[in-house]
């Protein structure tokens, strides 16, 4: 590409905002923040990574979006957690 004398330059494209860090926020019945980090999907509904205690620890989970409650596995087990941190980018 060059320059044409006394041509305007291009406008800059805009572009995405890029995350500058991961937060977590509590949440509860299924609600999830914007810009919520998505981990997949399950039959085309997003899939967002969550964490919630269970039997004293903190265990990472997934929030279908729809859902009411949000799932960690332990022991084997899945279980449904009603109040779960959601993690998510912050612009």
């Amino acid at each position: 590409m060059f320059a044409v004398p006394g041509a305007m330059p291009a406008a800059p494209t805009p572009e995405e905002p890029k995350p500058i860090g991961i937060q977590w926020v509590p949440m509860e019945g299924g609600q999830h923040p914007p810009f919520a980090i998505q981990a997949g999907n399950d039959q085309g509904s997003p899939l967002f990574v969550i964490r919630a205690s269970h039997e004293g620890g903190m265990i990472p989970g997934k929030l279908h979006d729809g859902h009411l409650s949000a799932h960690v596995g332990y022991d084997g087990q899945d279980i449904c957690k009603p109040q779960y941190e959601v993690s998510y980018e912050v612009l």
